[in-house]
């Protein structure tokens, strides 16, 4: 039974499996219904919440007609997956699935991961489609420079190295720089050899005295 505790397996049989069956909740006025709780923002569920089951817990009944993140977009941002989901065989037979997504802000060009969390648990093999849904904030969440995409934080040691991409410096850049830089002083060191031949060139003629020219004239 890897992937969920004991409690949540308790909440699933008492009261996910009886909600489906019954379509009634006995001693939970901690859970609150909402139909497609995904076209929600994390601020606007814990308004509809009738209170905490625990200190940072807010615990809901979805119904859909599709898994609760799937194809819905909220007010400020949407639902992603964030952790593979878990399948668990249950004492009885059951199979149940718990799905964890996480909350998104609108970004551009990229949405925003934010502290927000839901589990989502259900059981496929029953019908309707009703999903116990429990909404919670990381506490080790650490916003990453520049937001992030897909459910995924960006590396803050990769940060600044972003940056100076998005500067212009990148690997082809660099290697094109470095051509540049090797190109130029190619030209200046030949430019340099160039002139120094011409002083050398200036130097000889200027050297030339009849010295030259008395010798040519006693060997003719």
């Amino acid at each position: 039974m890897d992937g969920l505790t004991e409690s949540e397996l308790q909440l699933i049989t008492c009261y996910l499996r009886p909600r489906i069956i019954s379509g009634t909740l006995a001693n939970a006025e901690w859970i609150s219904e909402v139909n497609d709780i995904c076209s929600f923002d994390p601020d606007e569920l814990v308004v509809i919440s009738k209170e905490q089951r625990t200190e940072g817990e807010w615990w809901f009944i979805s119904t859909g007609t599709k898994p609760p993140y799937m194809w819905q977009i909220a007010k400020n941002g949407n639902w992603e997956e964030h952790l593979e989901s878990v399948k668990v065989t249950m004492e009885n037979g059951e199979t149940a699935w718990k799905i964890s997504v996480v909350f998104c802000k609108h970004g551009s060009p990229r949405s925003i991961e934010t502290e927000w969390r839901m589990d989502q648990f259900h059981l496929p093999k029953l019908t309707p489609l009703i999903f116990l849904c429990r909404l919670w904030k990381s506490e080790e969440f650490t916003a990453g420079i520049n937001g992030s995409t897909n459910g995924t934080r960006l590396d803050p040691s990769k940060a600044e190295l972003s940056t100076n991409c998005n500067g212009g410096i990148n690997g082809s850049q660099l290697d094109e720089g470095a051509a540049s830089s090797s190109s130029a002083t190619s030209s200046t060191v030949e430019t340099n050899k160039a002139q120094n031949k011409k002083e050398e060139v200036k130097e000889g003629e200027a050297g030339e005295e009849p010295v030259h020219t008395s010798c040519l004239d006693s060997n003719s």
